[in-house]
């Protein structure tokens, strides 16, 4: 009488601490599985109505939508036995009344094994109608997207395979991207619109209703993703929003606009204080550390900005704001100190400095001297 070995019976997917039977049925595939949840492999040997000779038996596995032939199950892979599950060990008993798969035949139940962190079974003998199952422990964390994963027997003892197991399992497609569904949802093609419509969710769910608000707060999130920390950067990049939002297209408008909404937003009503707050912010971005020189300069883009061009405009402006800078407020005094400045920045060396001549109206040039304060009409 020749040797007989066990033969393959039904199998299904379990949940990895068995308590859930996903396929609901021998041999009943699994669809839109997340890759990152580990699982059992429940499979039936039975005797065939032989007694069999005592055999372990090994899992081998292959994608089918690749092809390539089955391969031992391993320590990785796109299918592998590295389980994180901790509810169970190696070698544990499969009790009879645990067992999920139909009965084959008039067989008898004889208590199975589960399979963790190897491929291999321990050995196991079947005697005449008696049948068994195997719980293989699988991973399929690295498995492809969409891809259907199907699985085999292989008997050591036979030194061959005893059958395909008919319980296979699909991956689930990709995950899409948050934004990427917005989109297609409300009929969006273009980055542009796309990135909109995720903004508007964003200050929707945050119960957001202002534009400028919605824009601060939305690259306030971008600025901390890319790893913008620094206030200047920040600031710089939600001037920008806030000008395109409104529709203004020069950097001026745009900084003035902003500025109002910082001076709303903080409780700052007066204009000089608003305008004090963004003198320093300028400050600070363009590297100037003393105050005249800050103001200087942006008085300097004001006064172009309004379309003064007259050298006097201009000169006035910045009279006023440094003697109240200084503290002087006699206007000789005022006047006397600032020329002094403008000469000696031009390389005018001579004590009889000429400061202004007038026009085609006649009269005589004034005359300053450089030192002592005196006025000389010619």
């Amino acid at each position: 009488m020749g040797t007989s070995y066990a033969k393959i019976g039904g199998s299904r997917i379990l949940s990895i601490n068995g308590a859930t039977d996903h396929s609901g049925a021998d041999d009943a595939g699994v669809i839109d599985w997340v890759k990152a949840t580990e699982f059992i492999l429940a499979v039936t040997i039975q005797s065939g109505g032989k007694d069999t000779v005592a055999s372990t038996y090994k899992l081998q596995w292959q994608d089918n939508n690749d092809g390539g032939g089955y391969v031992d199950l391993a320590a990785s892979g796109e299918a592998n036995y590295t389980i994180g599950d901790s509810s169970w060990s190696h070698g544990a008993t499969v009790a009879t009344g645990d067992q999920k798969c139909n009965i084959v035949g008039g067989d008898t139940r004889q208590a199975g094994e589960r399979i963790k962190g190897t491929s291999t079974s321990d050995s196991i003998d079947l005697a005449d109608e008696y049948q068994s199952e195997l719980w293989f422990g699988v991973d399929v964390s690295g498995a492809d997207d969409n891809h259907v994963y199907s699985f085999q027997l292989y008997s050591i003892a036979e030194n061959a395979a005893i059958g395909i197991c008919g319980a296979t399992i699909q991956m689930a497609a990709g995950a899409t991207p948050y934004y990427k569904t917005i989109s297609n949802t409300v009929g969006l093609a273009d980055t542009v619109a796309t990135m909109g419509a995720f903004k508007k969710t964003v200050s929707e769910a945050q119960g957001i209703t202002d534009t400028i608000a919605t824009s601060v707060g939305f690259f306030k999130t971008i600025a901390n993703s890319i790893g913008i920390a620094d206030a200047i950067s920040t600031f710089i990049t939600k001037i920008q929003s806030f000008a395109d939002t409104v529709g203004i297209t020069d950097t001026v408008s745009a900084v003035g606009a902003f500025i109002k909404n910082i001076a709303n937003n903080v409780g700052i009503t007066d204009v000089i204080s608003s305008i004090g707050a963004f003198v320093k912010a300028f400050a600070n971005t363009v590297g100037s550390t003393d105050a005249i020189a800050t103001s200087i300069g942006f008085f300097k883009t004001i006064a172009d900005t309004v379309g003064i061009t007259d050298v006097i405009s201009n000169v006035r402006v910045i009279i006023k704001l440094l003697t109240d800078t200084v503290g002087i407020t006699d206007g000789t005094i005022e006047v006397g100190d600032f020329i002094k400045a403008p000469t000696d920045t031009v390389g005018i060396t001579d004590s009889l400095t000429t400061v202004y001549t007038p026009g085609s109206g006649g009269g005589k040039p004034v005359y300053y001297w450089k030192g002592p304060w005196k006025r000389i009409v010619l």
